[in-house]
């Protein structure tokens, strides 16, 4: 059994080294893919200014939630997608997103993230992932929240939006099912005692079919986290959940609702997202958003209530704004972020 400071230091000591880590990857991988096609891959840079007032400091803040949310900061970073594979037939895709973000709270103001960083292996009826990708549970596995300002249930401590470890996704029929095995760790990695069994059923496919459901399923001892921080002293908790997601999409209005209820540490807890969007322009270009969110952990119940807008001004920019309300602690929270997402010649 390792000690906690051995955890701090698996978990730690990882997170450090996975940048330099991922490009090594990155590297092996290409040389294992035998002959690569430019056509198959795909560059974005990424960039995004973002910061916040709250009303009980009466300050800006240099974030859009917490200090400690991972991609909520003033960031720049790249997102690739390379195929692998020969002339005549793929095998698999690498994914790698990194950002070096603005950390007013680490001595040299910077800190690496890496979101993505996983390789997908396909074969006849399903794909097989390894690496830092998302764990199969709930909405956050169909829902690409990365770089929106309103909360959603992974900042709620019981769905972890990345974990490393390994998956498998049954897309091929219906219902569609997705497994995955983590380290319940989150976005930093440590392996001691700590692990995430997840599975989702799902009918229905949001982005083509406008209407999905889902149900899920998952167990552990996992850490509890927030970005790259551990917390509770490093201990780890028992988790077990289930959950119902749903997506309705109807001419200018999108539906996203999300329930995951069960025990952490062996105490009740539930996260519950109801968001309604209103998209006013063609194209989707403008957006606005009611959304509550509600959570308990621990024995300690929050609700936030969100009144987002956003509005594209070009492909590549867009900028984003949110009002979040939050009880018990009686806090207004005002966020504004401009987001510049732009394919880039490879």
């Amino acid at each position: 059994m390792f000690s906690p400071k051995t955890k701090l230091g698996a978990g730690l000591g990882n997170m450090i080294n996975r940048p330099r880590a991922a490009l090594a990857i990155l590297a092996l991988l290409s040389l294992a893919g035998g002959t690569l096609n430019a056509q198959g891959r795909l560059l974005f840079a990424e960039a995004q200014a973002v910061g916040s007032w709250e009303s009980p400091s009466n300050s800006f803040r240099p974030y859009s939630m917490h200090p400690d949310e991972a991609m909520q900061k003033p960031s720049l970073g790249f997102d690739l997608v390379q195929r692998l594979g020969g002339e005549g037939r793929d095998w698999g895709y690498l994914a790698v997103q990194a950002r070096l973000a603005y950390d007013e709270n680490r001595p040299s103001r910077l800190e690496p993230q890496l979101y993505n960083a996983f390789l997908n292996f396909k074969a006849p009826g399903f794909d097989a992932w390894i690496g830092h990708n998302k764990p199969a549970l709930g909405l956050s596995l169909t829902l690409d929240n990365h770089a929106q300002i309103l909360m959603d249930n992974t900042m709620s401590g019981l769905v972890m939006d990345r974990d490393w470890g390994l998956g498998l996704n049954f897309n091929r029929g219906r219902p569609e099912l997705a497994v995955s095995l983590t380290t319940g760790s989150g976005m930093a990695l440590a392996y001691d005692e700590s692990w995430l069994l997840a599975a989702r059923a799902g009918l229905g496919e949001h982005s083509r079919e406008n209407i999905a459901l889902g149900a899920s399923l998952a167990a552990g001892t996992v850490f509890k986290t927030m970005g790259y921080h551990f917390m509770h002293d490093l201990a780890t908790h028992r988790l077990l959940l289930g959950g119902i997601d749903f997506s309705r999409r109807i001419t200018a209005f999108e539906l996203r609702s999300d329930l995951l209820y069960g025990s952490f540490h062996e105490n009740p807890a539930y996260a519950a997202l109801a968001r309604l969007t209103w998209f006013p322009l063609p194209e989707d270009r403008a957006e606005i958003t009611l959304q509550g969110q509600f959570q308990e952990l621990a024995g300690a119940a929050v609700q936030n209530y969100s009144l987002g807008a956003g509005y594209r001004l070009s492909p590549d920019l867009a900028l984003r704004s949110a009002f979040t309300y939050s009880e018990p602690a009686e806090s207004g929270t005002i966020a504004l972020q401009l987001y510049y997402y732009k394919a880039l010649p490879f």
